[in-house]
Parts: C-alpha cells; sequence; structure tokens
C-alpha cells in the first residue's frame, strides 16, 4: 500500500517535471525561431501577471556543457588544370627598357588560358620571365595583359566566340 502511494507521487512530480520541460522547450524553441523582433525579455517578478496564472518555479537543472571541436576552415576551391592533351602557343613577354645584361633571371610566372581561332581551341601560354639586378634588390617582370574576367582561364576570343554563338 505504502509503495502504492509512493509510486504516485513520483508519477505527480515526473508529470510535473515533464510539463515544465516541455514549457521550457517551446520558450527556447520560440526565442532562437521566432520572430526577431520578439525579443527575450525575463518577467519581472514583481510583475503581476495578466491572466491570473501562477508561474511554478522550475527546480534547478543541471545543464551538462558539451565542448564541440572547432570546425576545420573551408578549403578553398581548386581550378582543375587544362587538359594537357589541348595544343599550347607559348608566348614570351621579356621587360622593355631595361638592360638585362645586369640582370639574373629567377623565375617565371607563367599564365595559361583557353582562347579559340575558328574551329580550333587552344591553350594560350604567356611566359613572363623575372629578373634581379645583380647590383640592388629589385625585382623586374613584365606587366601581366589585362583579361577580360578577372581570376579566369577564358580568353578574350574564346569568350567572343562563345557570345556571338548564343
Amino acid at each position: 500500500m505504502k509503495e502504492l502511494e509512493y509510486l504516485r507521487q513520483e508519477n505527480k512530480l515526473l508529470t510535473e517535471q515533464v510539463a515544465r520541460l516541455e514549457f521550457q522547450i517551446k520558450e527556447f524553441q520560440r526565442m532562437i525561431f521566432g520572430s526577431r523582433s520578439e525579443r527575450f525579455i525575463p518577467d519581472d517578478p514583481k510583475q503581476v501577471s495578466l491572466f491570473g496564472i501562477e508561474v511554478v518555479e522550475a527546480a534547478p537543472v543541471e545543464i551538462e556543457i558539451v565542448e564541440r571541436k572547432k570546425p576545420q576552415s573551408k578549403k578553398q576551391p581548386v581550378r582543375e588544370p587544362i587538359p594537357s592533351h589541348l595544343p599550347r602557343k607559348e608566348t614570351i613577354l621579356e621587360p622593355e627598357d631595361i638592360d638585362l645584361s645586369r640582370a639574373v633571371r629567377i623565375g617565371e610566372e607563367v599564365t595559361e588560358f583557353l582562347n579559340y581561332t575558328p574551329s580550333s581551341i587552344y591553350v594560350e601560354r604567356i611566359v613572363r620571365p623575372k629578373y634581379k639586378l645583380i647590383d640592388e634588390s629589385t625585382v623586374i617582370a613584365p606587366l601581366k595583359n589585362a583579361q577580360p574576367i578577372a581570376k579566369s582561364n577564358v580568353g578574350a576570343a574564346l569568350l567572343a566566340y562563345i557570345l556571338i554563338s548564343k
């Protein structure tokens, strides 16, 4: 008999706790997913309830804090290389108006983009050698040609053909 009474009391307490927790969940969902113009403002304990409903204070609940690992930064997309089977036309741009007899070649910058002549597509490869003057720490390289679309691998002739073909 005592056990039955104990189980009824425990059932009543658990039912009340479930009701409080469901109410909290609904409030949190409203705060998170609700309209942003309705910011959460905690109730003033001195304020009288409009509907005469007494809000039962919830018993303190232990909250388990779970630390999440910081997500790794997104990797930049990498452009696929232009297929090697396409024919290539190479152009070498040398710096103008500079005596290269006093300079040492230290590297080169290569730009490849697709271009078009009627009935064939080819890769135009522009090589821009970089030089360092022997006496100074100055690096010399020719200016890069302007592209119709920045950071693109489409040449002006191919772009014009695509636009006209449409």
